[in-house]
């Protein structure tokens, strides 16, 4: 098996203990259904987040996982498996499928695809290193029948996604009282591995803009610092240290043994700097120009509801129905029914965490773009000295409250924070 981290050998060999306690739970759960387990993410290509304490495994990365069967899996099922391998590799942990933590709490996200689906996969971010950089950690080789493509076919609505996707997780692991020094080594680590994600991401995104995305964060940085000034002149005059600071955070991912002191600091850079590669990547990308996005959300999402799930639709209909439809306006009305949809999977799943609300239904578009939306205005409705900007807050929580229940009247940045991160817990693990 090939090594899952730059640690060296100690640290490799942890793992794939790891990897071969969750792939006797995955085989024994499954029995004849399964066809093979493929690590993802990071760890799939050797560049995932580990520390060593006293010779033992710290992972910050979570283990990103597709398991191939000749037949579907519930999601409860592969949650349960998950759950259970957790609790022989790490006994003491607390993970949760449904309640939000905004400190770094590691899992194994299992996703199953079945063999049929892996041979007809769309041509986005995930499958493209799925097959330039997976790796099979027990059974057959599935990755070689994912098909081939090129970066140019995958559909800038992915890297978007993957933009507001971080922001976020910028939210969801910061609290007010980081501000007055009451933060904890865990909470420390949580918050500069979320800062650094954020900009990997912003590496992503640029890349596959300019088309010259790779599935490798080092090799991504590298090219970045290259091509920074040529390929984004407009955003390199305006913040011509972002390649540094994705270079820096890159390091720290491959090997997040030291922390900048300057953490939180680095907290409102990030938000700053997501905010100017957000709005640059709608331009560039979809010709949206919108000059803050946190007072003017409501452009982003009406620009972006007739935009967004266009893509995914379209090869979803082509793998599931082998229909082609090229009618824009056609496209356009599916992309509407496609969210409504949408919702109705949110809505049932709240439903089954006895938390119905049918208000969700009086706005029907996706419940991602919701949650970006509500992202926008929270992420900047904090100072760096703790002054909350109420009309910000106000915003965030109009958008919350179109998709999830509140609990109280009125809320503070902290309480609207867990509010929203419940919200996108649920976005998050909707398994589509």
């Amino acid at each position: 098996m090939g090594k899952f981290t730059i640690l060296g050998n100690d640290a490799n060999k942890q793992i794939e203990e790891q990897m071969n306690t969750i792939s006797r739970e995955v085989k024994n759960s499954l029995g004849k259904n399964f066809y093979s387990l493929i690590l993802i993410g990071g760890f799939g290509r050797g560049e995932g987040s580990v520390k060593l304490i006293d010779g033992k495994i710290y992972t910050f990365n979570d283990y990103d996982m597709i398991v191939i069967t000749k037949t579907p899996v519930q999601d409860k099922i592969l949650n349960k498996i998950s759950l259970n391998a957790l609790k022989k590799i790490n006994p003491n942990s607390s993970f949760s499928f449904v309640n939000s933590d905004y400190k770094m709490n590691f899992y194994i996200d299992l996703r199953n695809m079945t063999i049929n689906e892996l041979k007809k996969v769309e041509p986005f971010i995930r499958y493209y290193e799925i097959k330039k950089a997976g790796l099979v950690v027990c059974g057959k080789d599935a990755i070689k029948l994912i098909p081939n493509y090129e970066v140019k076919d995958i559909p800038l609505q992915d890297g978007m996604r993957y933009i507001f996707n971080r922001i976020c997780l910028l939210i969801e692991c910061f609290r007010t009282k980081y501000l007055t020094g009451d933060i904890n080594q865990n909470e420390l680590e949580t918050l500069n591995f979320y800062i650094s994600k954020n900009y990997l991401t912003i590496a992503e995104a640029l890349l596959l803009l300019s088309g010259k995305f790779v599935p490798s964060y080092k090799k991504r940085a590298e090219i970045l610092k290259e091509t920074y000034k040529k390929d984004f002149k407009e955003l390199a005059e305006k913040y011509p240290t972002l390649p540094k600071k994705v270079e820096y955070f890159t390091n720290f991912k491959l090997n997040p043994d030291k922390m900048d002191k300057n953490i939180i600091n680095n907290w409102f850079e990030a938000r700053e700097d997501m905010l100017a590669v957000a709005e640059f990547y709608l331009e560039k990308a979809f010709k949206i120009k919108v000059k803050d996005l946190t007072e003017n959300p409501d452009i982003f999402k009406r620009e972006m509801k007739k935009k967004l799930v266009q893509p995914f639709l379209k090869y979803y209909l082509k793998n599931k129905f082998n229909l082609t439809l090229n009618n824009e306006k056609g496209m356009l009305y599916l992309s509407y029914l496609a969210q409504i949809y949408l919702n109705i999977l949110f809505f049932l799943k709240l439903k089954r965490l006895k938390k119905t609300y049918p208000k969700m239904f009086l706005d029907l578009t996706d419940p991602g773009l919701k949650i970006y939306c509500a992202a926008l205005p929270l992420i900047f409705s904090i100072s760096k000295k703790g002054k909350e900007n109420s009309r910000k807050l106000k915003k965030a929580i109009s958008y919350l409250n179109k998709i999830y229940p509140k609990q109280k009247n009125e809320l503070n940045f902290d309480e609207t924070a867990e509010y929203f991160a419940d919200a996108f817990r649920i976005y998050q693990f909707l398994k589509i």
